[in-house]
Order: C-alpha cells, then sequence, then structure tokens
C-alpha cells in the first residue's frame, strides 16, 4: 500500500509525464514558419491559481494559426481537498496569429483529489469544454505575452465513493467556480517565448 503522505508527490509525477505526453508531438515536428518570426513555444501560467496552487502551461505552434499545448494545475495550499489537473488543448487563432492575436480553444481536462476528502466523494474528474482568449506582446523584447481567456467547461466526477465529502457548500462552490474544473474559466494568462 502507497504512503498516504507521498501519495501527492506520485500524482504530480504522473500528471507531469501525462504533460509531457500531450505536447510531444508538437515538440518533435520542425518549426513549421522560421521565416516568419513567429514565435514557436511559449511556457505561461495563469496568475489567479497562485491563491491555491501552481499552474504551469506549454503551448507550441503547428503553424501560425494552429497550436497545441497542455496546462498542469495544481492546488495544494488553503484546501483541505488538494488537487491536480492536466488540461490538453488546441488553438487556433482566427485573428492574428500564434502568439499575437485572438484565438479559439478546444480543452479537456483530467485530475484527481489526493486529499482523504474531495469535493464530491469521487476522488476523479474529467471533461472538456470550449473558449476564447487572446494574447499580446508586452514590451519592447517581444519575449512577454499579456492575455486572457473566457470558457465553459463540464467535468464529471467519478471513481470509487471511499472518500470522504470536504467543505460542505464551499466544497461544491470550489468545485464548480474555482477549482481546474469549474464550470466557468475566466483567466489572466501570462506568457514567455522561448
Amino acid at each position: 500500500m502507497m504512503n498516504r503522505k507521498h501519495h501527492w508527490l506520485y500524482h504530480a509525477i504522473l500528471c507531469g509525464a501525462a504533460l509531457l505526453a500531450s505536447i510531444a508531438p508538437s515538440l518533435a515536428q520542425q518549426k513549421s514558419d522560421t521565416k516568419s518570426g513567429v514565435p514557436q513555444t511559449l511556457i505561461s501560467t495563469a496568475p489567479q491559481h497562485l491563491l491555491f496552487g501552481i499552474n504551469l502551461g506549454v503551448e507550441r505552434a503547428l503553424s501560425p494559426k494552429f497550436s497545441l499545448g497542455a496546462d498542469l494545475t495544481t492546488h495544494l495550499w488553503l484546501l483541505e481537498m488538494p488537487n491536480i489537473a492536466i488540461s490538453p488543448m488546441a488553438r487556433y487563432y482566427f485573428s492574428g496569429t500564434f502568439g499575437s492575436g485572438f484565438y479559439a480553444q478546444v480543452k479537456a481536462v483530467a485530475g484527481s483529489f489526493f486529499g482523504t476528502t474531495t469535493a464530491l466523494g469521487k476522488p476523479y474528474y474529467a471533461g472538456g469544454g470550449v473558449g476564447c482568449g487572446f494574447l499580446r506582446p508586452i514590451g519592447n523584447s517581444g519575449r512577454w505575452y499579456l492575455g486572457a481567456e473566457a470558457g465553459l467547461k463540464l467535468a464529471f466526477p467519478f471513481g470509487p465513493d471511499n472518500r470522504s465529502v470536504g467543505g460542505g457548500e464551499w466544497g461544491i462552490a470550489y468545485y464548480s467556480l474555482l477549482s481546474p474544473a469549474s464550470i466557468p474559466e475566466l483567466s489572466i494568462r501570462i506568457a514567455y517565448r522561448l
């Protein structure tokens, strides 16, 4: 039986491996448009997640208009129900180009609560959604980007009912409004071009 103290570490390692596996095809591809100066890879974060944990995203251009990426989000502190989630996504820039324009996105999410309590009594959740957003370069260096995104997603809890429900109404509000599985998704995004 796995030691409960280190259970979160195993989940973090597995989610990190899943993040790398989800973006590996795009990282293995040759640069698609080297003459246009289009940034090829962006590393980003959503600062609002710092209240509960860490968010790290990677986005790789497949063309000037299309990209693949993934976010790894951990909510580890200030909660009695810590969790970790991975969110692979595909974006199409319908105005501008990769890293500098408005985009539409399709996103999936899969996560796990790894404490003894969960928001809805089930240890796992998975689902998907759609959204839109923008990224704009800031500063003179051309390496920093700022943006925002909005979307809707639906993630269903699943798994055995062997965990206690935590937080009562706060637990349900957290799951549906603030967690990586939240139904509305409103976020600010800060990105850096590699």
